[in-house]
């Protein structure tokens, strides 16, 4: 019976399949019927759209399928070749995928309801091509939204956008895990987190890097002063001199010990106070 016939692809069943590997053109929503009578029967949902079906066929956007539409059809079948995406499940590898082509192509703060399938069918793909090259591209992803940061001060939320904030607060999924790990090691080598500080919902011992604030906060010493000392020690160049004091930044563990002797000593009035000399005598 012409009722029966039409039948359902398993990997139509994938959100972020969003192409035809067969005929190279954009799949098609139907229905959103998900009510539990029905949403398994394929044949009843497509039903009312069989006249239309031909004209959908014949305007359909034709497009080929993305790197990450390819390596989940790949990995579906056991044929995907071995990269750092298979660490995670399915899902997550898709999603992951998803989200940070999102925050590439359409800005960290990007709406999902501004997203259309052609926008996340191109943000799977940028995201794949990030991902597949482990933790080399995910270093160029951050500090590529850091770069392009416009503010002076610098955070987790304000560089990062939706990345941070989805797997670090909006999801607790475990499978998202390895990336979590991945992404906060690389921000804590790439901008000043304090000790204890996580990122992405994962936390990493020690601090990697200081900036000239968070040095100044720590040790109690004048930005100003700050400054002058660590150009003359070789610790920043005289070309991250104008930028801000977020933007200055330098190893914590190399520094660590002047930091410490600077932060003990004291400024030549306190000295002139502490050995009670009239001005000029401390020049």
């Amino acid at each position: 019976p012409g009722n029966a016939r039409p039948y359902g692809r398993a990997i139509w069943l994938f959100e972020a399949i969003r192409t035809c590997p067969e005929h190279n053109v954009a799949l098609s929503v139907i229905s959103e019927d998900d009510h539990p009578q029905r949403v398994h029967d394929f044949s009843l949902l497509v039903r009312p759209h069989l006249g239309t079906i031909d004209d959908m066929a014949e305007s359909a956007g034709h497009r080929t399928p993305s790197s990450l539409e390819r390596y989940l059809l790949l990995r579906l079948e056991g044929k995907a070749e071995a990269s750092w995406l298979d660490e995670l499940s399915f899902h997550a590898a898709a999603k992951s995928s998803e989200v940070i082509g999102a925050v590439m192509g359409s800005g960290p703060d990007y709406r999902d309801e501004e997203m259309t399938d052609a926008l996340w069918h191109r943000a799977g793909g940028e995201g794949f091509d990030i991902l597949s090259r482990g933790k080399d591209g995910v270093r160029d992803l951050l500090t590529g939204l850091q770069e392009a940061f416009p503010g002076e001060r610098i955070g987790l939320r304000s560089m990062y956008g939706r990345l941070e904030s989805w797997l670090g607060h909006d999801t607790d999924d475990s499978a998202y895990d390895p990336l979590r790990r991945m992404l906060a090691e690389v921000a804590a080598e790439t901008m000043p987190l304090p000790a204890g500080r996580g990122a992405f919902g994962h936390q990493v011992e020690g601090r990697r890097l200081h900036s000239v604030r968070s040095a100044s906060n720590a040790f109690g010493i004048h930005r100003k002063r700050l400054r002058k000392l660590l150009l003359r020690e070789g610790h920043i160049s005289e070309e991250t001199m104008s930028l801000p004091d977020d933007r200055v930044q330098f190893p914590a563990d190399a520094a660590s010990e002047f930091l410490a002797k600077v932060g003990r000593s004291m400024s030549l009035k306190e000295a002139r106070d502490y050995l009670g000399l009239p001005r000029p005598l401390e020049q």
